[in-house]
């Protein structure tokens, strides 16, 4: 039975009891084998998943790879990255911002924040990309470190519950359980592990002298790691019921005591989430969404008797019962609060969550090793069958670690158990792969089970554009603003896809949409404002081709207005700012917006060429070529360097040397499109007609649009090849069908022909 025994009284304070073992043998000190040997197993059983990468909710899975400085391309928007692209990981945002922020680095106190709040585990992302950046090897290594160190204090917690047999078995089982594959390889899920150890602390803690005022703090500072690390007080309350042999007034006092540190903290909780709970979507907890009550109220009753159903009730007369109970408490608790029968979570099940109920788990099984022990008169069949029970556990742990290796491999695992959000997620790995077909393929049949999937429907869309295939890239996002009306980096991409198809009307209708959207709800706030940002800029660049620089000056203020300080593309807004001013002529303005661009990235070449520009046109020649040396310099002698100096030559009227840099353009990159429109006009305008041909049919083939169809197509109108300019001038206008210059450009093909 256990007891407590008292200590000496002080006259000031009587000091708290301390729990007394009903294994007294393992109080006074166990050898150094039984911690030594659960912390080895974890390291050895994890130490496949040393050189595993980020996956998925440790980084972005739409990477962002927006080209500021050039209009037509597509917007890959950030999703919630809790790692790679979190900021307040990255150093990007202050030590006070952590506090501020939810796991994914959006404002806890914004409507739409998934409310995770963690602090204290993003801090420990901090400190690992502040020593190692973003090496995933060494957040690793400090997961799996910190499971080794959970495994110790496991057995200093289950060592007052369990013979030694029994404790060696179950703190074995602990360290290497297949179920914390997910917690320990998958680097979010240290919030699991952290919470943990923390809870295990406090249950050492409250044993030793049953002060609640310690154990509210330790809760506190493990909520700071995991919602979870609430189930302390509960798990410490049904301690005292079980264990402690005070009078019943003592014993209601710590347990009132308890409950108040355990409703205070969910108070405090819930106000730094601004008393607001999180709102999911269908796909995070699908059951959530059922309408239907029944269906919805027996899936969630179902979930916890997956786990209830291997208990094994004790018997009332056995002495051993309150730790039994003990251990069912710990299995039982944590689990009830992430069961959805309280409130709304963002999954359905999730493998980690089951970290810290584990450790109830792994304590039961220990007291049914030493049921048997009592039973069975053979002990080596019963040795036989505890280390095949873990050696089968610890191949499974190994192998599932190769799950967590890459992105590719998780969401191959996952096509059994959920196809059609992994055979989405697959098919973006697929695409950013360069394996186009089989990416296609993984979102056609992802759609075709759910078709409802807006990011799918978006990462398709970015696909067929990439892919040319510009018609279906259009209906494919407006499939995703069909099914989620506020998904700004949609209406970024049709946009800019709009621009390019011609309609710039529609395309700037989309770009002030994608502005006013409200940001209040949005599930990730700070790629929001970023897309909003980058959408304000779009703007101002489409108002700048069409010559109407002071409204895009307007639009460039509007982003400047809304960007985060954490936007990393200032110095291009900058940038462009200065070409807007200076495009009308304000060089003042114009310079002071190159100068911020420089400060901000001093060797940002865009703003080496836009100052060079100015200089020249300033008559500063001198200068400009110093400038575009800088540049030349910077970026490798990139060919985008190149065609700018022979667009500077060619405004100065030096022909020959803007022919010679277009071409040098083409040798570093041939299929620079700029360059070859320009060296294209430059040549039509010098009288080569000939050769102006073969620039613009590999012009018609590099960058297949409107203008490169339409310019082609003048140019064998020129050369007399009718036959192919008319083929040339239909596929400008199927792109275009009302553009006045190419439907007069026909006619006098037609009139022009009918002559011969």
């Amino acid at each position: 039975m256990k007891k407590f025994l008292h200590s000496p009284v002080n006259k000031k304070r009587m000091k708290d009891v301390k729990v007394q073992s009903s294994h007294p043998e393992n109080s006074k000190g166990l050898p150094i084998h039984y911690y030594f040997l659960p912390f080895v197993a974890s390291i050895l059983v994890y130490s496949n998943a040393f050189d595993a990468q980020f996956v998925y909710d440790d980084r972005i899975h739409l990477v962002s790879i927006i080209k500021l400085e050039t209009r037509n391309h597509s917007i890959y928007t950030p999703s919630d990255a809790a790692i790679v692209s979190n900021a307040d990981v990255t150093g990007q945002a202050s030590i006070w911002e952590v506090f501020k922020n939810d796991f994914w680095g959006n404002p806890v106190a914004n409507e739409g924040s998934h409310k995770s709040y963690r602090p204290l585990v993003t801090l420990s992302f901090r400190i690992n990309h502040y020593f190692h950046g973003l090496k995933p090897y060494w957040y690793h290594v400090t997961n799996i470190i910190l499971h080794g160190i959970t495994s110790i204090t496991f057995v200093k917690v289950a060592r007052d519950h369990l013979s030694k047999n029994a404790l060696l078995f179950s703190s074995l089982l602990f360290a290497v359980h297949p179920i914390h594959t997910e917690a320990v390889s998958g680097l979010v899920g240290r919030a699991d592990v952290m919470a943990t150890l923390l809870i295990l602390v406090g249950i050492l803690i409250y044993q030793q002298n049953e002060d609640p005022l310690k154990s509210v703090m330790i809760t506190s500072i493990a909520m700071l790691c995991k919602e979870t690390g609430v189930a302390l007080p509960l798990i410490l309350g049904v301690s005292t019921i079980l264990f402690s042999k005070q009078d019943l007034h003592k014993k209601r006092s710590k347990c009132l005591k308890l409950a108040v540190g355990f409703i205070t903290l969910c108070i405090l909780r819930m106000a730094i989430c601004n008393f607001q709970s999180p709102k999911f979507s269908s796909h995070d907890n699908p059951v959530a969404n059922e309408k239907d009550f029944w269906v919805r109220t027996m899936t969630f009753l179902y979930l916890p008797l997956l786990h209830f159903r291997l208990l094994v009730f004790p018997d009332a007369r056995d002495k051993s019962t309150s730790s039994l109970l003990f251990s069912i408490a710990i299995l039982c608790l944590p689990h009830l609060l992430a069961s959805n029968l309280i409130s709304y979570v963002g999954f359905v099940v999730a493998e980690r969550i089951l970290y810290l109920p584990s450790v109830g788990y792994c304590m039961l099984l220990g007291f049914l090793l030493e049921t048997l022990q009592n039973r069975i008169q053979n002990k080596a069949i019963l040795l036989s069958a505890t280390i095949v029970i873990l050696s089968l556990h610890s191949v499974k742990t190994w192998s599932r670690n190769y799950d967590w290796k890459n992105d590719e491999a998780l969401y191959k695992s996952g096509i059994e158990i959920n196809p059609t959000k992994a055979l989405a997620n697959l098919g973006h790995i697929y695409a950013l792969g360069g394996r186009k077909a089989e990416a296609e393929d993984a979102y056609r049949k992802a759609l075709s089970k759910r078709p409802n999937m807006a990011d799918t429907w978006y990462n398709f869309g970015i696909l067929l554009k990439e892919n040319g295939r510009l018609q279906e890239a259009k209906e494919a996002y407006e499939t995703v603003l069909f099914y989620r009306n506020s998904f700004a980096a949609a209406y970024t991409n049709l946009g800019l896809l709009q621009w390019e198809l011609g309609n710039k009307t529609e395309a700037e209708r989309l770009f002030d949409v994608c502005a006013k959207l409200e940001t209040t709800f949005v599930k990730s706030y700070s790629s929001h404002i970023i897309t909003q940002t980058n959408c304000m800029y779009n703007k101002g660049r489409l108002l700048s081709s069409d010559g109407r620089f002071h409204r895009a000056i307007e639009a460039y203020h509007k982003a400047l207005q809304i960007a985060p300080p954490t936007y990393t593309n200032f110095a291009s807004l900058y940038n462009t700012l200065g070409e807007a001013y200076m495009k009308l002529g304000d060089d003042e303005k114009a310079e002071f917006y190159y100068d911020k661009a420089l400060s901000i990235s001093p060797l940002h070449v865009n703003a080496f060429l836009t100052m060079a520009h100015l200089r020249m046109r300033q008559n500063r020649s001198q200068d400009a070529n110093d400038l575009f040396h800088r540049a030349l310099t910077h970026s490798n002698a990139s060919a985008t360097v190149y065609y700018h100096i022979g667009v500077a030559k060619t405004l100065s009227g030096n022909i020959q040397e803007a022919e010679e840099n277009y071409k040098l353009a083409l040798e570093k990159d041939s299929n620079h499109s700029d360059a070859l429109q320009a060296l294209c006009n430059l040549l039509r305008e010098s009288g080569k007609v000939k050769e102006s041909e073969t620039i613009a049919e590999r012009l018609a083939i590099v960058r297949p649009d409107f203008e490169s169809f339409a310019n082609y197509g003048a140019i064998l109108h020129l050369n007399r090849k009718y036959d192919e300019a008319e083929i040339f001038y239909n596929k400008a206008l199927q792109l275009r069908k009302d553009d006045e210059t190419t439907l007069k450009n026909l006619e006098k093909l037609k009139r022009a022909r009918a002559k011969i």
